[in-house]
């Protein structure tokens, strides 16, 4: 079930998706085309400048819903009313890694996320990029939680540095730290390293 929501003192267009705990193999399939028509809403609301923040918050029943990682983790301010970091439901996202045909909507589901920022680029918006608060951009908490998870998911991060508005100042070290530390020195984390570096 999908439900929209307006946040005016955000200007955040916000869509949220909740379901039933998947019990049947047919249940995951089911979330992620829940997400797909999510992230139509969004699309047809990329051309709207009112919209400076855009979220897809995720809630699955029995399924842990609490913060994985952020790079506000430990802090008490907030910049939006919906804080991007603990909207995705990490359980599901191992359970869905876990099964083939649950992987291949995984890696679906990323490219869909790269297109709507391609999307938005033509759509001349803005702002550059988008965003689901003023310091995150639009995937970054979803791509973060893949790659810590998935070491595969790390050559997709590196994409998305490069789809993102970096040209603000927003940190995104830290997730990039935590990569590091949580997978050690391989070819996937140095390549992340020089990237990052490249676009300072």
């Amino acid at each position: 079930m999908i439900r929209t929501e307006v946040v005016t003192d955000d200007r955040a267009f916000i869509v949220h998706v909740h379901a039933s705990r998947p019990t049947a193999a047919g249940d995951l399939q089911k979330i992620f085309d829940d997400l797909g028509h999510a992230m139509d809403e969004i699309e047809a609301k990329v051309t709207d400048n009112y919209f400076h923040c855009f979220q897809i918050r995720l809630s699955v029943e029995g399924f842990d819903t609490e913060r994985f990682f952020g790079s506000e983790e430990g802090g008490g301010y907030k910049f939006t009313s919906h804080d991007p970091w603990d909207c995705y439901s990490p359980d599901f996202w191992r359970a869905a890694l876990a099964e083939p045909a649950s992987r291949q909507r995984v890696e679906r589901w990323v490219s869909r996320y790269a297109n709507t920022l391609k999307c938005a680029e033509k759509a001349m918006r803005s702002t550059a990029s988008l965003w689901e608060d003023d310091t995150t951009q639009f995937g970054e908490p979803l791509l973060c939680l893949l790659a810590v998870m998935d070491v595969t998911f790390v050559a997709h991060y590196e994409e998305f540095l490069l789809l993102w508005d970096l040209s603000h100042q927003v940190d995104i070290w830290p997730a990039v730290a935590a990569l590091l530390e949580h997978h050690g020195e391989r070819p996937e984390t140095a390549a992340l390293a020089r990237i990052y570096a490249s676009v300072q």
